[in-house]
């Protein structure tokens, strides 16, 4: 009888951090960068974001200015280059222009990437299945992620 109870009490707190903190996500979604800050400056002054999916990225269903996109505060659609990561489920986004022609800094610089996982063609992992952008544990919906650089 005792451990009915135990199996109870360990079954109810199980639903309950399952009611509190939802179920996990099971679809292809960005796990980073999570806060405003994630991303560094390189030697020739550009910006350079690294992005991290949940699975392995089809490298092929990236393409920059189409469905990966960097809006900053003078430039929509700034060029960017994408180069794979130091694993299969990571990318590294970086800039063509330097950050005083893309931010103005009044008094910060604000940039926004953006992901696609709707459309003609979003971005996929590996088995083809579309990145789940808005994180409802469904393929489709678009990341936006906004940068701020302290001026």
């Amino acid at each position: 009888m005792k451990h009915v109870r135990y199996g109870a009490v360990l079954v109810a707190l199980g639903v309950m951090v399952v009611f509190s903190t939802g179920c996990p996500l099971t679809t292809f979604y960005v796990t980073y960068p999570t806060n405003s800050q994630h991303y560094t400056v390189n030697a020739g002054n550009q910006l350079v974001m690294t992005v991290r999916f949940s699975r392995d990225v089809d490298f092929s269903s990236l393409v920059a200015g189409a469905n990966v996109v960097l809006d900053t505060d003078t430039t929509a659609n700034a060029t960017i280059t994408i180069a794979a990561g130091s694993a299969a489920n990571e990318i590294v986004i970086t800039t063509t222009d330097t950050v005083a022609n893309l931010l103005t800094f009044q008094p910060d610089g604000f940039f926004k990437l953006n992901i696609a996982g709707d459309g003609v063609r979003p971005v996929e992992d590996t088995s083809g299945e579309a990145l789940d952008g808005d994180k409802d544990n469904v393929a489709g919906g678009n990341f936006s992620h906004q940068y701020i650089m302290l001026g």
